[in-house]
């Protein structure tokens, strides 16, 4: 055996060889591969099994997420109803602002006569 035994001659067609040393030039072998990259038929749908458990998990992640959102809207109520006690009971009013003005006169009126 010769060291060049595994190399052909340019005039010989030449077999090229694809992953792990599968022959990919001749007819036979692509016949066998099937179509080429650019005439890949759309990708296969997942079984009804698979797919009816991802739409399960989807419409449970969907329904957990509507859920999170309908309780932030009520905490957020909830918020809103205590600043606004908070306000109302902390903010200057004018009964107590009526209530000063006289509070001022009065002091003035007593300043005078002592």
């Amino acid at each position: 055996l010769s060291v060049f035994s595994g190399i052909s001659s340019p005039s010989a067609p030449r077999k090229t060889k694809g992953p792990v040393g599968i022959d990919t030039g001749s007819e036979a072998a692509k016949a066998q591969l099937g179509p080429g990259p650019q005439q890949l038929p759309c990708p296969r749908q997942p079984p009804i099994p698979q797919r009816a458990m991802c739409q399960n998990l989807r419409e449970a992640c969907h329904r957990d997420i509507v859920n999170l959102q309908v309780e932030m809207i009520k905490q957020f109520h909830v918020q809103l109803n205590e600043m606004h006690a908070l306000l109302e009971r902390y903010s200057i009013n004018d009964s107590l602002l009526a209530e000063i003005e006289r509070l001022r006169e009065e002091n003035k009126r007593l300043q005078t006569h002592f």
